[in-house]
């Protein structure tokens, strides 16, 4: 968690930089604190989705490009949609209900009710 931390911080930083604006100044029309926003560039902050999602509309730039700096944008989620289409409705029901509730447990960091069991591994969380 600590090191996606870091990849995000980095990648906001390289964004920023970019737009020649300053720590103070992005902060500011972003309407996030000067040190929370110092600290999710370190990498140090775990921020919010909100949080990130006000950055990232700072940046001008779509929100997953900021989570996931790697990734192949339209082309990632299109695959994914792709194959989930051909699934069952519940099964792909199943799939966004584990998606929030991962979501739910990064943002808020907490751990879920119960044990989380992944099907094809078996193991628990």
């Amino acid at each position: 968690m600590i090191e996606q931390m870091q990849i995000i911080g980095e990648q906001i930083r390289k964004l920023r930089n970019q737009m020649n604006c300053t720590q103070e100044g992005f902060a500011l029309n972003a309407g996030i604190s000067l040190t929370n926003f110092r600290k999710i560039e370190k990498g140090t902050a775990n921020p919010t989705m909100q949080t990130l999602y006000l950055i990232s509309k700072e940046l001008h730039v779509p929100f997953e490009d900021i989570l996931y700096p790697q990734h192949n944008g339209p082309k990632d989620i299109q695959h994914f949609y792709t194959l989930i289409s051909k699934l069952p409705a519940e099964k792909i029901e199943s799939i966004f209900s584990l998606i929030f509730l991962i979501t739910d447990i990064i943002t808020n960091n907490t751990q879920p009710a119960g044990q989380l069991i992944i099907p094809h591994e078996k193991k628990f969380i």
